[in-house]
């Protein structure tokens, strides 16, 4: 009786074992299972106007475009490019706020949180440039207040209440202004090209030199040490650094005053390169995205990371914002210009992918910013040559 009761433990303690052990093979073939599933991690933006490109990355997609497919809320839209780990699409035209379904290699999707369709709505036009001509170079505070040069030695302020004030003055009265930008903490950074300087005006008006000491040259250095050949275009990242077009330079500004060369031989050329490898025409407006990438143009479009490395963008029109002063990149970067037909500045906006569609709502577009909020103001004419009036638009 004992050695049939140990036996009938024996078989009562295989049997646990076996079923133990098969469901840890089951627990095992499931878990490669699932990490060979595709999955949504996150996309780029989480709103975007229609017809701007838009990345959604994960894990284990299909790199095949055509085994791809997604849709915005319901509507199909266009499959650019795909990697395992990326798939680019094109918001669609007709797309509305919802959510966006992938199905990769016949498996079906859904992001959590809704994409938001953003649209472009007028808020106001600052009409106190209606006397004045030449209204260019623009950029906003986190308040909403605009700033602008209006090619004089003079820096506007417009206030979200449609006030205009003159801000700060800027050097001799035959002094011209070129670039503004706006830091965080309220202090105005404006290129004064006459005497070759970046200057700072302050929130109480105060002005100062920020780099270089009057004389035309190039020399990267501390404050007056540096020199600038020409500089004209300014643009700001969320570090507070500053970038100016300089001929065929970008240089860069450090919050304390730093001057350092990010990209250029100071040779006119179209090489791409890092660094000083890398050569340009002659540039005017600069404008930095979100990441800290730059872009400017000299009848190409060119964009340098915050290493300095410069590449060309061929799918833009060649014609893309030449010589036009200020132009601007939003979230999803898509870059706010125009294209001159020999008698107009018309607007068109550029997705990442070189793609235009027409996003600016104004005619004879002539300069552009962005606020901290997303909000964008365009400079533009009223019928004269030279644009006399800003336009807000609340992006939502």
């Amino acid at each position: 009786m004992t050695v049939s009761l140990q036996k009938y433990r024996i078989i009562v303690i295989m049997a646990v074992i076996t079923l133990f052990w098969g469901d840890c093979r089951k627990n095992n073939n499931t878990t490669t299972i699932t990490g060979t599933m595709p999955a949504i991690v996150s996309l780029s933006v989480a709103g975007a106007l229609a017809n701007s490109a838009i990345s959604i990355y994960g894990t284990n997609f299909s790199a095949v475009v055509a085994n791809n497919t997604v849709t915005f809320n319901g509507i199909t839209a266009k499959v650019n490019s795909a990697s395992a780990t990326e798939i680019v699409v094109t918001v669609p035209a007709n797309a509305t706020t919802g959510k966006i379904i992938l199905t990769t290699n016949g498996t079906t999707l859904a992001y959590a949180t809704d994409f938001n369709v953003l649209t472009m709505t007028k808020s106001t036009d600052f009409n106190g440039f209606q006397s004045f001509r030449n209204l260019s170079y623009m950029s906003a505070d986190v308040a909403g207040n605009v700033y602008c040069s209006l090619g004089s030695d003079t820096i506007y302020k417009i206030t979200p209440l449609s006030v205009v004030t003159a801000f700060g003055i800027i050097g001799a009265n035959k002094t011209v202004v070129g670039g503004t930008a706006a830091d965080a903490a309220g202090n105005i950074y404006v290129v004064d090209e006459t005497e070759f300087k970046i200057c700072k005006i302050t929130p109480a008006g105060v002005v100062s030199t920020l780099a270089g000491n009057g004389v035309s040259g190039f020399a990267d250095g501390q404050g007056a040490a540096a020199q600038f050949v020409s500089p004209i275009g300014l643009a700001i990242d969320k570090q507070g650094n500053l970038f100016v077009t300089d001929v065929f330079r970008i240089r860069k500004i450090t919050p304390a005053g730093l001057v350092s060369t990010l990209a250029g031989s100071g040779v006119s050329g179209s090489a791409d390169g890092q660094g000083t490898a890398a050569s340009f025409g002659t540039l005017y407006g600069i404008a930095i995205d979100a990441a800290g990438n730059i872009f400017t143009c000299d009848q190409h479009v060119r964009k340098i990371t915050p290493a300095g490395i410069t590449t060309t963008l061929p799918a833009f029109d060649v014609m893309f914002a030449f010589g036009i002063p200020g132009y601007a990149v939003d979230a999803s970067d898509n870059i706010y210009t125009s294209v001159y037909d020999g008698t107009h500045d018309n607007p068109v906006t550029y997705n990442k992918l070189g793609v235009s569609f027409v996003a600016s709502p104004v005619a004879d577009f002539y300069s552009a910013t962005f606020d901290s909020s997303g909000s964008v103001y365009y400079s533009y004419s009223s019928g004269s040559y030279r644009p006399n009036i800003i336009a807000k638009y609340i992006i939502k």
